[in-house]
């Protein structure tokens, strides 16, 4: 099982936008369930220096080889220009999206999530028991 990680990236660090990334990596491991972190193998030094079809034309491949995306949403004082984008197209590749925020009401999110959670371990529980996977 593959589970996409979509979230804020822009204008962060990499260490502030693989954060929550890592908890639930660690969280989903112990289930068997594998991730694809649209950050791994970038370098801090070159985070903005990648052309835009490298990383849309990576980042696409992987929502389409994922059987589930899980949407970071939490910031509601950053634009969310790509993660938008992403769930629009998992939701045209018939992939489930799970969507993790606390104050986001758009009729739009709401639309195109599978589910909504407000915590990123609720978000791996709906994952872990739709799935029925059990400990490693």
């Amino acid at each position: 099982m593959l589970v996409y990680l979509a979230g804020a990236i822009n204008g962060k660090t990499l260490e502030e936008a693989n954060g929550w990334r890592k908890k639930v990596t660690d969280i989903l491991a112990l289930y068997d369930i594998d991730v694809l972190n649209p950050l791994r193998g970038k370098e801090e030094n070159k985070f903005y220096d990648y052309e835009p079809n490298e990383i849309v034309h990576r980042d696409l491949d992987d929502i389409k080889r994922s059987d589930v995306i899980l949407v970071e949403y939490m910031d509601k004082n950053r634009p969310y220009t790509g993660t938008d984008m992403e769930i629009v197209y998992a939701r045209l590749w018939n992939k489930p999206v799970i969507v993790v925020t606390d104050w986001c009401n758009s009729y739009w999110l709401k639309y195109h999530a599978t589910k909504i959670c407000d915590s990123f371990v609720g978000a791996c529980d709906y994952i872990i028991n739709w799935y029925g996977r059990t400990k490693k």
